[in-house]
C-alpha cells in the first residue's frame, strides 16, 4: 500500500515542478500561438464554406435558368399543341363533308348505272 502512496506523491512532485518550471511568458507565448493556430483553422474553414456556400448559390441560379427555360418551352409547346388541335378539329370537319359527299357521290354513281342498264335492257 505504502508503495502506492509514495508512487502517488512522487507523480504529485514531479508535476508541481513541471508546473513551477513554466514561466508565464512561456504560458502567455503558448496561447498567443494556440489562438493563432485556431484562427488561421477558423479563417479556413470560413473561407471554404464562403467558397461553397458561392458554388451552392451558382448551382442554384443555374437551375432557375433552366427550370425557366423549361417553362418558356412548355408553354410555347402548349400553344403550338393548341394550334394543332385546332387544325385537327378543321380537318376532321373537312374529312366528315367529304366523306358525305363520298357517299352522295357513291349513291349518285348507282343510280346512274342503274339508268344506263335500263336504258340497254
Amino acid at each position: 500500500m505504502e508503495s502506492i502512496n509514495h508512487l502517488k506523491n512522487r507523480q504529485n512532485l514531479q508535476h508541481q515542478r513541471v508546473v513551477n518550471n513554466v514561466e508565464p511568458t512561456q504560458i502567455t507565448a503558448l496561447a498567443t500561438a494556440v489562438a493563432t493556430i485556431l484562427g488561421i483553422i477558423t479563417g479556413f474553414i470560413l473561407k471554404k464554406r464562403t467558397q461553397d456556400v458561392n458554388n451552392f448559390n451558382q448551382v442554384i441560379n443555374q437551375m432557375r435558368e433552366t427550370i425557366s427555360g423549361l417553362e418558356k418551352r412548355i408553354a410555347s409547346l402548349e400553344a403550338k399543341n393548341g394550334e394543332l388541335a385546332e387544325r385537327l378539329q378543321v380537318e376532321m370537319a373537312k374529312s366528315s363533308r367529304l366523306e358525305a359527299e363520298n357517299e352522295y357521290l357513291k349513291r349518285e354513281v348507282k343510280e346512274l348505272e342503274f339508268e344506263i342498264a335500263e336504258m340497254k335492257g
